[in-house]
């Protein structure tokens, strides 16, 4: 069992239902409390947010590297960088969606992509953090974010068996 604010998660509780905020604001922050608003609606126990400036975690090049090329993708020849930049919430945002989820009973918290972020999620005193799964490898962080002594919540996705069990091995290590 583990708790999450004032929320117990264990195999004998119901379901932790955690609505995905991240770029589904498109931009607005008007929509994104607009979506807190419809997750306390429709019965959520949690909001989530991704937390990230583009420059952290890509460069704003023109290089071929930094195109998506697959036909299928709706985000066909688009560049990384503005994707990142159109998908991300402004840190200056956060206090704002984080309040009104508290305001309507849920909890707030976010996925960090980076050592920055985890240090300004720290300072607003999030409840836990979610690693994304293509972060599970990214040890650094997971370190960072199991030093605040705060419930991780780690996507495992596609991760072998071995990086699985390093990740847990790194929190544990460092205080989770």
């Amino acid at each position: 069992m583990i708790k999450i604010g004032r929320k117990k998660i264990s195999i004998d509780s119901p379901p932790f239902l955690i609505a995905e905020i991240s770029a589904n604001h498109k931009g607005s922050l008007a929509r994104a409390l607009k979506l807190v608003k419809l997750a306390a609606d429709a019965g959520f126990d949690a909001i989530k947010l991704q937390t990230y400036e583009p420059e952290q975690i890509t460069l704003n090049s023109k290089k071929k590297d930094f195109l998506i090329k697959d036909k299928k993708s709706i985000w066909n020849n688009k560049r990384l960088y503005n994707l990142y930049k159109s998908g991300h919430t402004p840190k200056k945002w956060h206090k704002k969606i984080f309040e009104k989820a508290k305001k309507l009973n849920l909890l707030a918290f976010s996925t960090p992509f980076d050592l920055e972020s985890v240090k300004f999620l720290k300072k607003i005193n999030v409840p836990c953090y979610k690693i994304a799964s293509f972060e599970i490898t990214y040890l650094d962080l997971i370190k960072e974010c199991a030093k605040t002594k705060k419930p991780m919540i780690i996507s495992t996705g596609l991760a072998t068996f071995m990086e699985i069990k390093e990740a847990v091995k790194t929190a544990k290590k460092y205080g989770f």
